[in-house]
């Protein structure tokens, strides 16, 4: 598998753990993570791509969605990828 494919499956699961088992928002892991108030769709945030220079492009969340990106990109660091996060509509 190639690394891109790996980041795009992490930070997949990253964004699939801020839910609960039912599919709902887990407001209590985002008050925590302090994602809550974010600018974010969450009834549709996923990955959409990543680039080799591991930029990973996470659709659904504002430009300026900054505790998401950074949420995810310290997490992909504590796995060993170096990512930069951009979020867009």
């Amino acid at each position: 598998m190639k690394t891109e494919d790996k980041i795009y499956q992490e930070v997949n699961n990253l964004i699939k753990n801020l839910y609960n088992p039912d599919g709902t928002v887990n407001t209590k892991k985002l008050k925590e993570l302090q994602l809550y108030g974010s600018p974010v769709n969450w009834g549709d945030l996923s990955c959409c791509y990543v680039e080799k220079a591991y930029v990973v492009y996470i659709s659904e969340a504002a430009p300026d969605a900054y505790a998401l990106q950074k949420y995810i990109e310290e997490e992909m660091k504590k796995k060993g990828y170096k990512v930069k996060v951009i979020t867009e509509w």
